[in-house]
């Protein structure tokens, strides 16, 4: 596989906890994307500030070679419950990047789907290392990327979307080597 891009052929993972399933973006999932982005709980806790579904457009469609990929989290109907994904895949490293709704909020969703999509990117999409960034009040957040063998490394301020104020994250790490030592999920 070659690691300075990601891979060809995006198929997402097998995963489907609490009826969702992986898929990629459709037309139209940026508008349901905004709606909960939106909310103020959610964007307290991702750090997103975004005025309309079209700031979302280039973040749903993909072009190949792009260093970035990620997928849709979507319910049985095919509604967008949630995304996750990575940016600046190249170089046998990547970010991992995700968020749900508040309804799906709570149910190990986000736990599971980390788990599953850093397990495909080791295994099929040659990455060797996965970075990660929370917000240092959103405990629930630290708590996926730490149960899925993130090790935190330090904080950092920055401003992670366009117009949003500079805030403070957490960096978390983790290395091809802990999925080897079977630290995916509890």
């Amino acid at each position: 596989m070659n690691t300075n891009r990601a891979p060809i052929t995006l198929v997402p993972p097998d995963f489907d906890v609490a009826g969702l399933h992986l898929r990629e973006f459709l037309p139209g999932d940026e508008a349901a994307w905004f709606r909960y982005l939106h909310l103020p709980e959610v964007a307290h806790a991702t750090g997103w500030n975004i005025a309309s579904p079209a700031e979302l457009l280039p973040l749903t469609a993909r072009t190949p070679g792009e260093p970035r990929v990620r997928f849709a989290l979507a319910d049985e109907a095919g509604r967008l419950a949630g995304t996750i994904g990575f940016f600046d895949w190249c170089n046998g490293q990547a970010e991992l990047a995700y968020d749900l709704a508040p309804m799906w909020w709570g149910k190990g969703i986000a736990s599971e789907a980390c788990a599953a999509l850093c397990r495909w990117a080791f295994e099929e999409g040659g990455v060797r290392q996965i970075a990660a960034n929370v917000l240092t009040d959103n405990r629930a957040s630290a708590r996926v990327l730490e149960k899925c063998g993130f090790e935190w490394l330090g904080m950092m301020r920055q401003a992670r979307h366009p117009d949003a104020i500079v805030r403070e994250y957490r960096i978390y790490r983790r290395s091809a080597d802990a999925v080897a030592g079977g630290s995916d999920s509890d």
